[in-house]
């Protein structure tokens, strides 16, 4: 017997041509009860051997899935799955496979999830993207230019412009649905990314930095100014550190914008995809 770390002795090492790689890649691996040795689909992507209910999937998906993606896969922390074509996912032995492996570093793994579990959200979240698409409430020509108006570039980028102190909105229209970037225009806070920290620091000269948490250790912190200036300080030189939870440097726009204005926008939000 030889360890795992090490090859058999005059045995050459063997390299799996890239094509090879590429499919264990995007199957992941997955348990051969639930994919192995099952037929074509129509369309001539595998299926899964396990026959997912998506009205049992549906269930599981809220209770599991829906904290990060929404009850109605519209999209919150984690991206909109009501669309045709899913980012990391064509069908639905890969949906599978996602599902127990995660994508990491946002997706953990679904590793207690049994074989028919796996079959059940699969089925679900594959019929998620046969839903037709919820019309747009508004005018996107109309959005733009209360998009512009509104200063959402002196925080955000769009196709290379504005200022990167918030997310990047290039693909927002992908990752979020109609519903979802109504609600996180009228109360930011409900969007709020699990690692997302606002900080307010007082220096050991006195002056007071408040801003995003870029990164931190056991000694160190980087924080962003709206401004767009970094920081890098020693905590254990501060005078004090504030993390404000729950706090986000968006504005709410429910009393800002009228019922139009807001519908334009959200239109306007929602057509954002990258090579459109």
């Amino acid at each position: 017997m030889h360890s795992s770390g090490s090859r058999p002795p005059g045995r050459r090492s063997r390299t799996l041509p890239p094509l090879a790689v590429s499919f264990l890649l995007i199957l992941g691996f997955p348990s051969a009860d639930v994919l192995a040795g099952t037929p074509a689909q129509p369309d001539g992507s595998p299926q899964l051997a396990l026959k997912g209910d998506p009205a049992v999937g549906r269930a599981l998906f809220e209770q599991r899935c829906g904290v990060c993606h929404g009850l109605n896969g519209g999209g919150g922390r984690g991206p909109n799955l009501r669309r045709p074509v899913l980012q990391h996912a064509s069908n639905i032995v890969e949906i599978a496979s996602v599902i127990k492996h995660g994508i990491e570093p946002d997706m953990p793994e679904g590793w207690y999830f049994s074989d028919q579990d796996l079959a059940n959200l699969a089925t679900y979240v594959y019929s998620l993207g046969q839903v037709p698409q919820t019309p747009l409430p508004g005018d996107p020509a109309r959005g733009k230019a209360v998009f512009e108006q509104s200063g959402c570039l002196s925080c955000h980028i769009l196709d290379g412009r504005g200022n990167g102190y918030g997310p990047d909105l290039s693909d927002v229209g992908e990752a979020r649905g109609v519903d979802r970037l109504r609600q996180t225009l009228k109360d930011p806070k409900t969007s709020l990314a699990p690692e997302f920290q606002l900080i307010e620091v007082v220096t050991a000269s006195g002056a007071t930095i408040r801003g995003i948490r870029r990164n931190e250790d056991t000694v160190t912190l980087q924080i962003q100014e709206p401004s767009g200036a970094f920081h890098s300080l020693s905590k254990p030189q501060l005078r004090s550190l504030k993390r404000l939870y729950g706090e986000t440097p968006m504005p709410s726009f429910a009393t800002v914008l009228s019922q139009q204005q807001m519908d334009d926008l959200v239109s306007f939000l929602a057509t954002q995809r990258r090579g459109r």
